[in-house]
């Protein structure tokens, strides 16, 4: 099955469909979802999904700040994250954040991370780890080896770690990393 996001021509309503293939030319819609909320800064994206769930991040377009919502659209309820910021203090040379989520079967958990971003791209950024079971992010003491530049960086999870497209450092070759 295929979980795809659209919007109406006019941007104005956005939609959720499962779907599956019946050939590689065709999609089978099997249920559509409408928007579970309101967006409050209007731009929605979806982060990931797993196992049912879906994380939205609710922002304007050109910032990276908003609000993160957890979404079982099966059975039509959502969460909204507390804010991560109330654990880690930005510093006033933010640039910008880049969020993952994935599912840890492992402890059979979801987690959400964040990578914040500091204007000078040689300062070390910050991880914030979010559990829904403790309601809670935290700071991890990890290196997050590579730069993503601010823009909305596509995430993927493999064995129940968030890997983005990213660059060595600014300027140089891409590679993939976690």
């Amino acid at each position: 099955h295929i979980f795809i996001y659209y919007e109406s021509i006019d941007y104005t309503k956005q939609f959720y469909s499962v779907c599956s293939s019946r050939d590689s030319d065709s999609l089978i819609e099997h249920k559509r979802f409408e928007f579970p909320f309101k967006s409050f800064n209007g731009y929605v994206r979806i982060v990931g999904s797993s196992n049912g769930l879906v994380c939205l991040f609710d922002t304007n377009y050109f910032s990276c700040f908003g609000n993160l919502f957890l979404w079982n659209p099966i059975v039509g309820k959502f969460k909204k994250l507390p804010d991560s910021h109330l654990s880690c203090r930005f510093r006033d040379t933010f640039s910008h954040m880049v969020v993952g989520f994935v599912f840890v079967y492992e402890i059979n958990e979801f987690k959400v991370v964040e990578i914040l971003y500091d204007s000078d791209r040689e300062a070390v950024p910050d991880v914030l780890v979010y559990s829904l079971e403790a309601n809670s992010w935290w700071k991890v003491e990890a290196i997050a080896p590579c730069y993503m530049p601010n823009c909305w960086c596509s995430n993927v999870c493999v064995n129940g770690s968030v890997h983005w497209l990213a660059l060595k450092r600014p300027g140089i070759g891409f590679l993939y990393d976690s």
